[in-house]
Formats: C-alpha cells, structure tokens, sequence
C-alpha cells in the first residue's frame, strides 16, 4: 500500500506542474531531448496514447521514470520548480523525485 500511495503523490506532483510550462510560456524552451519527455508525459497522463488504456496513476512513475527524472534535470524545468507553489507544491516534494530509482524498484514498499 505505501508503494502505491508514493507513486501516486509522484503523480499528483507531475499534474499540479506541467501546467505551469504552459502558463510560463516554457513550452518551446525544452532541449529536444526533454520536448519528448515532456511530451510523452503529457500523453501519459491525458490517457491520449497509442496504447488502448489509460495507464493508472500508481504505474506512472514506474514507466516514465526516465521522462520525469529528464524533465526535473532540465534548466527549464527550474522555472516550474521555482513557482511550485502556486500549485501547493513543496520543497519536500523533491524527495520523491530525488529518491525516484529506489521508488520505482519492483521491491520498493
């Protein structure tokens, strides 16, 4: 059950943010290597995929693991960081993002 309730708060954390690259007119700031990331988050979490379901909130840090710990390195994404708080989002936030390989492990509880 923990393991589920992280990678779900990892989730929400990903949602309150990426309206923030919208509305900081970031978009077109993203190296091509962070846009793709940026952008299959973005289809993850609509539920506009390839894919025929929509994948559940718990498995999204799990499968775009790489992509968030991208996005959370760029040099753009410390304009978002920087106004986490219109979003209710803490400094303490950073702890998952940071500890993200141990979270996503098979093993983590």
């Amino acid at each position: 059950f923990y393991a589920s309730a992280v990678r779900n708060n990892i989730t929400v954390l990903v949602k309150k943010l990426l309206p923030l690259v919208v509305s900081l007119e970031l978009e077109g700031k993203f190296e091509p290597n962070e846009r793709t990331a940026y952008n299959k988050i973005l289809e993850s979490i609509s539920g506009v995929t390839s894919e025929s379901s929509v994948i559940d909130d718990t498995v999204i840090p799990v499968t775009l693991k790489d992509e968030i710990k991208i996005i959370f390195q760029s040099k753009t994404w410390e304009s978002v960081w920087a106004n986490r708080a219109t979003v209710n989002a803490t400094d303490a936030h950073m702890l998952f993002i940071d500890e993200l390989d141990v979270i996503t492990a098979p093993d983590y509880v």
